[in-house]
């Protein structure tokens, strides 16, 4: 009688393992899937009827913040202002 290698020795008792293990697997990704779609169906509905309600929406709470306030203006004219003269003073020696 021939001797297998000691890998494959446990050959018999190694496959049904493996099928519990996969069918284990496959028990939770039906669970899974099952808690996917039954979640899907509770969806929130977009409040906005259209692109541009959203926007003006947006905007509307960009400007409560104080995202366009003339303060912020005049920091970023500042800011501009001053990258731009060193730069343009750079540029004028090359």
């Amino acid at each position: 009688m021939l001797l297998k290698p000691y890998v494959y020795r446990g050959g018999p008792i190694v496959r049904p393992c493996a099928t519990l293990v996969a069918s284990a697997r496959m028990r939770a990704a039906l669970t899974m899937l099952e808690g996917t779609a039954a979640g899907a169906g509770c969806a929130m509905a977009c409040p906005f009827g259209s692109s541009a309600e959203f926007e003006a929406a947006v905007i509307r709470e960009k400007r409560a913040a104080g995202a366009y306030s003339r303060r912020r203006r005049l920091y970023r004219l500042l800011a501009a202002t001053a990258t731009g003269l060193p730069l343009s003073a750079l540029l004028r020696m090359i």
